[in-house]
């Protein structure tokens, strides 16, 4: 994909947080990548959609999980042990169970959970003006 043209739903799709997160939530400079607030929840959001994940669902697990992942001084290990929890819950559906698990293999210091926190409140976000927009989940874009 050239750098200006646009993001189709198939970039979308590939851009998965394996991907846009394998060098972690921070940058080599150590600032959260700006992408976590834009592009990467976008994708998230599309890749839950076309799962079939609305919005409440995701809402109720990250409810699950904000209380561990904001308490002050959240150590990483907290705010993966926080995840990981609610991805492996019984009634967690399966996309939000794998996309939990792969924000919780990325936190890599303690800095990293407060930023966890606000990238799914970002998909959250998404995911819900996409419902409020009236684009049902799985809804393929021509």
């Amino acid at each position: 994909m050239a750098a200006d043209s646009p993001m189709t739903r198939e970039d979308l799709l590939a851009l998965t947080p394996q991907v846009y997160l394998r060098n972690g939530y921070r940058t080599p400079d150590g600032v959260a990548w700006p992408e976590l607030e834009g592009l990467w929840p976008l994708a998230a959001a599309e890749q839950l959609r076309a799962a079939g994940v609305i919005p409440s669902a995701l809402d109720r697990a990250i409810g699950r999980a904000l209380p561990a992942l904001l308490k002050a001084q959240a150590s990483a290990r907290d705010g993966q042990g926080a995840l990981l929890a609610v991805a492996n819950e019984p009634g967690t559906p399966r996309p939000i169970g794998a996309l939990f698990k792969t924000l919780a293999m990325a936190i890599a210091a303690t800095a990293d959970v407060a930023v966890a926190a606000q990238h799914l409140g970002a998909i959250l976000r998404v995911l819900a003006l996409d419902e409020a927009l009236g684009k049902p989940p799985g809804e393929q874009k021509r």
